[in-house]
């Protein structure tokens, strides 16, 4: 029992110290992390709520694919309100993965035109998204 409690706190002592240490530039890693799916209609059904009020602010055509060729596209969804925010890959199947989740999400964009005061800018995102093959 005492070995097992030594390794367990040696390896808690070793993975504390390694996210200490800053990262090597040039150096490259995969990174596994637990990812939360389920089907798009859902996702935006929870964050839209009552609970979260995040809407969709911007919709990306990801450059991975996935193993079998399947198109993936990137939304960021955020409340202005109190800054949270998440960012889900959605895949032709419709299935939506969140990716990031948290609040203090600063969004900074250059103006394409010059905004009138009071002027409201809305953009309509279609459910589901639609997957262009280009």
């Amino acid at each position: 029992m005492k070995t097992i409690l030594l390794a367990v706190a040696i390896l808690v002592l070793s993975i504390n110290a390694t996210a200490a240490q800053p990262f090597p530039e040039g150096k490259v890693i995969t990174s596994h992390k637990p990812i939360i799916c389920t089907h798009f209609n859902n996702t935006v059904e929870a964050l839209e709520s009552e609970q979260y009020k995040e809407k969709i602010v911007a919709v990306g055509n990801s450059d991975i694919a996935t193993p079998d060729g399947s198109k993936v596209k990137t939304i960021i969804f955020f409340n202005a309100e109190n800054g949270s925010y998440s960012i889900v890959e959605v895949f032709e199947s419709q299935m939506a993965c969140s990716v990031s989740t948290g609040k203090g999400m600063e969004i900074h964009l250059p103006p394409k035109h010059k905004k009138t005061s009071g002027q409201r800018i809305n953009y309509a995102i279609p459910h589901p998204i639609n997957f262009v093959v280009q």
